[in-house]
């Protein structure tokens, strides 16, 4: 539903970001891909997935994904759009309260750098539906 309505403007230029984790008794990852959304004709898709150490959290793994994702989309100065499954990491990452996780807060530092160079970053819980 989001991407069809995205679709219909072709002037805007934006990053979708598609985030998820695995975690299991034993082994843990995340994985992402980013689109950029040029025009409806145009587009490109990177993949990127990551084995993390055992034994984390599903919300620690999800926050590993936006801030790989992070690394990667900040420097190009651009609106992105980042769609994850988990509300825990959203939350974490929306709060107003300080956070004593070093995770959370590079992230942060990541989104501010790239707001403060004019990009917007918008957060959707879930992944859009065709």
């Amino acid at each position: 539903m989001f991407m069809t309505k995205l679709s219909k403007y072709p002037h805007v230029q934006a990053i979708r970001v598609y985030c998820d984790r695995s975690v299991n008794s034993s082994r843990s990852g995340c994985g992402l891909i980013i689109g950029d959304y040029i025009s409806t004709n145009h587009y490109t898709d990177t993949e990127v997935s990551r084995r993390l150490t055992a034994r984390i959290s599903s919300t620690r793994a999800e926050l590993y994904a936006v801030l790989e994702a992070l690394h990667i989309v900040a420097p190009l100065h651009m609106n992105v759009y980042f769609f994850v499954d988990s509300q825990a990491a959203l939350y974490a990452l929306q709060s107003t309260f300080p956070m004593d996780c070093d995770l959370v807060n590079k992230c942060l530092d990541l989104i501010h750098a790239l707001e403060d160079a004019g990009g917007m970053v918008h957060f959707s819980c879930g992944y859009p539906t065709k």
